[in-house]
């Protein structure tokens, strides 16, 4: 017999003798139930002797079958009451015992009645949509700082030329500008236990971390003031309305309107707007005057959201968010200010802290390395309504 054939013939040995074990466990179990439904019978009292050694199986009668032979089930169906005793001291166990409600019982924790959660996921607080970002170009940097080079004057010569004249020249004057790249960073400690054991707590505290961190960087983005490790914000860098057009009686539209056309004197063009909510609010409540005082149609706002369009004013898109104050505005062109970034958002764990390890705990880090080039600071114009 070779070896194959050997290995066959012990492998069928083997099932047959798994086979034999099943069907002795199954045994066994059968008659572990049997003996269990015997020792139920023994200790149920026997009819007229409560507590008693004995039991007749053939006498037996349950309460129920008592009940459907009484003499008074007519009375019963007639006036739905019935007084049903149990006599000869049969069921002494139907004895007045401590009552088993919800209350004793407690809800978990730590009490033992359970509860479904409705809802997998933590209920955070409410989160600021964050949208200044979306205004400005970004691009990925290799290096702890950013430079351009910006032109600061242009002496414009061109005329009309006589004939065999020398031609007028014209002149330019240039500059270096720069940024550094900024740290953003924030963490938590959490125990090692935590994240094992309730992974949708992390899955929450990841999520958590890097909505905070971008909502720092939505705020120096705004009013960064350059000062320690802040960013040179746009708000701190853009030139202040000066209310050059303001006329008495204006609106906060009409405000608006004049900050376009002092950007646009300038060469400029605006793109868009940063408006608070109370602020936007404000404008879409707007109504012309036809029929008098509040009484005409919306100007902007449109209560039956019959259009789908994005919020413009004077046909510039508009950013609301609580980033910026209300009774403010930020307006410019927005495709000069630059992103670059150097590092994106990102998370860490590591026990490298403090006692850290030893005491089973861990840090979670959140952060990234960016900086903000204002290219053209007179692109842009902050002011009051």
């Amino acid at each position: 017999m070779d070896f194959s054939q050997f290995q066959s013939t012990l492998e069928q040995h083997q099932a047959l003798v798994i086979n034999k074990f099943t069907e002795m466990r199954d045994h066994l179990g059968r008659l572990d139930s049997r003996m269990d439904q015997y020792e139920a019978l023994q200790r149920r009292p026997v009819l007229g002797k409560a507590g008693g050694p004995e039991f007749q199986l053939a006498n037996y009668e349950t309460p129920g079958a008592r009940f459907v032979k009484s003499a008074d089930l007519d009375l019963f169906r007639k006036t739905g009451r019935l007084r049903f005793e149990l006599k000869d001291g049969l069921w002494p166990a139907f004895e007045q015992k401590t009552l088993i409600d919800s209350a004793a019982l407690g809800f978990s924790t730590p009490g033992v009645l359970g509860s479904e959660r409705i809802e997998p996921s933590i209920v955070g607080l409410p989160k600021r949509r964050l949208t200044v970002r979306d205004l400005l170009r970004s691009r990925p940097i290799g290096a702890a700082q950013i430079d351009w080079i910006r032109e600061d004057t242009f002496s414009n010569a061109a005329s009309p030329q006589s004939e065999g004249n020398a031609k007028a020249e014209s002149g330019n004057t240039f500059s270096i500008a720069s940024e550094r790249v900024r740290t953003l960073a924030h963490w938590v400690p959490v125990t090692r236990q935590v994240l094992d054991d309730a992974p949708e707590l992390q899955r929450f505290l990841n999520e958590n971390l890097l909505w905070g961190l971008k909502l720092i960087e939505e705020f120096e983005l705004l009013f960064g003031d350059a000062s320690g490790d802040h960013l040179d914000g746009l708000c701190h860098q853009a030139g202040a309305y000066l209310h050059t057009y303001a006329a008495a009686g204006d609106s906060k539209l009409d405000t608006l309107r004049h900050a376009i056309l002092e950007l646009e004197t300038a060469d400029e063009d605006c793109t868009a707007f940063v408006l608070n909510p109370k602020d936007w609010h404000d404008l879409e409540l707007v109504k012309e005057e036809a029929g008098g005082s509040n009484k005409g149609s919306y100007v902007i706002g449109d209560p039956l959201g019959s259009t789908l369009r994005v919020p413009t004013v004077w046909r510039r898109p508009v950013v609301s968010t609580n980033a910026i104050p209300a009774g403010r505005f930020l307006c410019g062109n927005f495709a000069n200010a630059i992103v670059g970034d150097r590092q994106g958002a990102s998370i860490e764990l590591s026990q490298e802290h403090a006692d850290f390890f030893t005491s089973n705990k861990i840090a979670l880090r959140c952060e990234e390395r960016i900086s903000l080039a204002v290219l053209r600071p007179g692109a842009f114009r902050y002011g009051t309504l």
